[in-house]
């Protein structure tokens, strides 16, 4: 995977930006609870579900459905760009939530920066994100 972060008006490129295994949400049964349970929330390229877990730590499911993009590629690709913004944002976001993140049509030709702030603001409205 390649990766790419921004820190103080810097872009760093990087490979292997992967979710530590406890930060995954990986069951049909952990999706369907945040579905049926979960609240939603969305910002211009971004919408999220979310529900408490009540454990030390947050997971995080991504959805990108063959009929938002149908190449393959195309769809690894955003869910790269989304994965790494999650991977920036992981130390600030506050324990305890399960989030599932899905895009928006406006994604595709976004930049990292935009899906970062769209992201940021989705967290921080929601109480999610400790700045």
């Amino acid at each position: 995977m390649r990766g790419v972060v921004v820190k103080r008006g810097r872009v760093y490129r990087f490979n292997f930006i992967m979710l530590p295994q406890k930060n995954r949400l990986k069951t049909d049964r952990d999706f369907k609870k945040v579905f049926n349970e979960g609240r939603t929330s969305e910002g211009s390229l971004i919408k999220i579900r979310f529900l408490k877990n009540f454990k030390k730590y947050s997971r995080f499911g991504f959805i990108i459905s063959n009929a938002f993009e149908s190449k393959a590629a195309s769809r690894n690709s955003i869910k790269r760009r989304i994965r790494a913004v999650v991977y920036f944002l992981l130390k600030n976001i506050k324990p305890g939530f399960d989030i599932i993140i899905w895009p928006k049509a406006a994604l595709k030709k976004s930049t990292y920066q935009l899906i970062l702030d769209n992201f940021k603001n989705i967290l921080i409205n929601n109480d999610i994100l400790s700045i």
